[in-house]
């Protein structure tokens, strides 16, 4: 295990994958300092409001489980309430049509 540089807590390979499939639905997490806000937003329709995360220790923003049925699904973290962020813990992402890239989940 590798810890931050800039904080000395685990780095993202000691997180939980994003999404995380658990009992009920998704979760998601992020490591990201020096943030005061993270939502996750996407076009699954528990999404239509933000989802927002909690700081569970410092740098890392967890979301609770958030049930979805299946289906292949877009999503961003939002930072701030201003800066958009594809999730740095998953490979799978698509064009988004505005220059830029979404990260996909899918739900079997």
């Amino acid at each position: 295990m590798v810890p931050c540089p800039r904080c000395g807590i685990p780095t993202a390979s000691d997180l939980p994958d994003s999404p995380s499939f658990e009992e009920g639905g998704l979760a998601f997490t992020l490591h990201e300092h020096h943030r005061r806000t993270v939502e996750v937003r996407g076009e699954c329709e528990v999404w239509r409001h933000p989802v927002r995360a909690l700081e569970v220790r410092p740098g890392v923003w967890r979301t609770g489980v958030h049930a979805v049925g299946p289906g292949t699904y877009r999503y961003k973290f939002l930072l701030d309430g201003s800066q958009w962020l594809t999730d740095p813990l998953t490979p799978r992402r698509a064009a988004n049509g505005f220059g830029g890239l979404d990260s996909l989940v899918r739900v079997p």
